[in-house]
């Protein structure tokens, strides 16, 4: 037996809002709970809106891969016969029961109107997908839905680095998270995520003018021709550390860029791509900033902003998301650009 927390989180959440309604002991903070048309996070759109709003941003290779993994996780689950039945008996009881206990004709009529749609819904599925994605608190490696707490708003504060935690008093019936700076009588309380705006805008649908944590999800390319050229004795350490394998017909490395400073795997993923990994190890230069390489990678990331037209996004938050990578690529290219300078011969 395997266990999905996940999932069975959603389930329960989908119980309460849909089933239970006002009986439900949560029903307080349910009903404060965001629609399906007020989230704005874009595995909700289709993928031709993720097309037009999101491009040449490589989250949208990542936000199309999230919501087809979606939509197949909920076809799948809609197979198994227990969980549509399990929602239509319940809400049948629940028609039965207040049939039972109903006062005047019109009151039961409301009610079985209100009970007559079908919960287990793609839609509904897609709601709490969404809500458990952007509200959820972490802790001990596991997500809880938190009243009140998940109200909080995100921005970086004063002490831009501090990032909020939350644990279990004692007693294990109180979630705690302090404050990470001074707040003042009157003044909203925020804490900062400690994520970078493609996490934000992905599974929360907003995005930090000022975040530290910032960088740019992109995928580092090599083709099948640089990874024949490799001389796996030499290189294998290298391309072990950046998950490639002999015999790959081509590799794509994960990495989040930003300036300050540029990840390592970037300088080895190059020193492959140059095929200059054996001169830097050599001169004991693998996994930091060379000149050549300093110039390769400018070279990309002008590239990079070149194919963004943000003025022309009719979206505005996917607008104000893609200017805020523009922002990163341009802190990347300034700093590439001081490097080479310092290093002019």
């Amino acid at each position: 037996k395997t266990s999905d927390e996940f999932h069975e989180l959603l389930l329960f959440l989908l119980y309460h809002k849909f089933v239970l309604k006002e009986e439900s002991f949560y029903y307080p903070y349910l009903r404060l709970l965001p629609s399906i048309k007020e989230l704005g996070t874009p595995i909700l759109w289709t993928e031709e809106l993720m097309k037009e709003r999101l491009t040449p941003s490589t989250i949208l290779d990542v936000g199309l891969e999230e919501r087809r993994r979606t939509l197949r996780t909920f076809e799948l689950i809609a197979q198994i016969d227990l969980i549509p039945k399990f929602f239509t008996n319940v809400t049948n009881m629940k028609k039965n029961r207040m049939k039972n206990q109903k006062q005047s004709f019109q009151l039961f009529k409301n009610i079985n109107n209100n009970l007559d749609e079908d919960i287990f819904t793609l839609e509904n599925y897609l709601w709490a997908n969404s809500i458990l994605n952007s509200r959820a608190i972490w802790w001990n490696g596991k997500r809880h839905l938190v009243p009140l707490l998940d109200f909080i708003n995100c921005e970086q504060g004063p002490i831009t680095d501090r990032v909020h935690s939350t644990v279990l008093d004692e007693s294990g019936s109180y979630a705690i998270t302090r404050a990470g700076w001074d707040v003042a009588k009157d003044e909203q309380l925020f804490e900062n995520y400690g994520q970078p705006n493609h996490i934000y805008y992905l599974y929360h649908g907003f995005t930090l003018n000022k975040n530290v944590h910032d960088c740019i999800y992109t995928y580092l390319e090599l083709t099948k021709e640089d990874l024949d050229q490799i001389d796996w004795k030499i290189a294998k350490p290298i391309a072990t550390r950046l998950g490639i394998r002999m015999g790959q017909q081509k590799a794509s490395i994960p990495v989040c860029l930003k300036d300050s400073p540029v990840p390592d795997t970037v300088w080895l993923y190059l020193a492959l791509k140059m095929q200059s990994y054996a001169e830097l190890f050599k001169q004991r230069q693998l996994g930091i900033i060379t000149t050549p390489a300093a110039k390769y990678l400018l070279n990309m990331v002008n590239t990079r902003i070149a194919s963004y037209d943000v003025a022309n996004n009719k979206h505005e938050p996917s607008k104000i998301f893609l200017a805020s990578e523009v922002i990163v690529l341009e802190k990347v290219k300034q700093y590439l650009l001081d490097y080479l300078i310092d290093h002019a011969v």
